[in-house]
């Protein structure tokens, strides 16, 4: 199955989450957290008014697409230059998502399990060429209709090319000391608002779409990507070369005039005109990050 293009949808952003259900949230229901831009974007640089506008795009876009909750951080080099939250993170409570909701990451979470296999490769625990098989001989009971199932290896699961089909901070439940800063997820079954499972134990899924956190955490792993966080223990996660390693294109997922969307290594690579954007986006019981 294609992977899909993980940008490109209602909302182009470093960092969004959000809880969706197919009803208007009143204005009344929204609440903003704005922090205080970098010194050199004062109230009339470009930069400012586009911050603007884009929280205008955000707000307005949040409450066409019936979104309960949601928040938007921007970083850029040098320290944080924007959040703001919109909406509830609990309607039955009337709670307001704040700086300090915390957010389902979905499969934003693949990315920090790959990260954890080039670790074990760099230390010559393991290679990307090893079968799966090596490691989770029980796949051996699986039907193949293709090839022998023996052949598929750790790199084709990392670059989604295996061919298998698609289906603070924590992961699963919430500790009780952070369950107030959860947010819910809803959903809208024939007009019917409904919560969706909360708190939900992801199961064998937890390595692929387990992580919960907020967008504080977040901007902390964008920093570590962006090779920013410059200490001890940061340079010991995973090399430079290893991450940049992971940014290099392996699958085409899908090509439209000028613009090229390809798999690396659990992160998507996208060619959007001059642009080059590198992520990974997530979905999961009513969440989307």
């Amino acid at each position: 199955m294609r992977p899909k293009a993980r940008f490109g949808g209602p909302f182009l952003s470093a960092a969004l989450a959000a809880s969706f259900c197919l009803i208007e949230v009143a204005p009344a229901q929204a609440r903003e957290s704005s922090m205080k831009a970098k010194k050199n974007a004062s109230a009339s640089s470009p930069t400012a008014f586009a911050i603007d506008r884009f929280s205008a795009f955000f707000k307005e876009r949040s409450a066409a697409h019936g979104i309960v909750g949601a928040s938007l951080r921007v970083a850029a080099q040098g320290g944080t230059v924007w959040h703001t939250s919109f909406g509830l993170k609990d309607r039955e409570k009337g709670l307001a998502t704040d700086e300090g909701t915390i957010y389902h990451w979905a499969s934003i979470t693949k990315t920090m399990t790959g990260i954890a296999i080039m670790q074990l490769r760099d230390r010559g625990r393991l290679s990307l060429d090893d079968p799966i098989l090596k490691y989770v001989p029980e796949l051996a009971a699986v039907h193949n209709p293709f090839s022998s199932t023996s052949a598929i290896t750790l790199r084709e699961l990392l670059s989604h090319t295996a061919g298998f089909r698609a289906g603070r901070a924590f992961f699963d439940r919430a500790p009780y000391h952070l369950l107030n800063d959860r947010t819910h997820s809803y959903t809208a079954l024939k007009g019917k608002l409904e919560e969706a499972r909360f708190d939900f134990d992801t199961g064998i899924t937890v390595s692929n779409g387990g992580l919960n956190a907020p967008l504080g955490d977040m901007e902390t792993y964008l920093r570590f990507l962006l090779g920013e966080t410059k200490t001890k223990e940061a340079a010991g996660v995973l090399s430079r070369a290893s991450l940049e390693e992971m940014w290099k294109p392996i699958a085409l997922v899908e090509t439209a005039g000028d613009d090229r969307v390809d798999m690396g290594l659990c992160f998507f690579i996208e060619r959007r005109g001059s642009r080059k954007l590198i992520g990974h986006s997530g979905s999961q019981n009513g969440f989307i990050s």
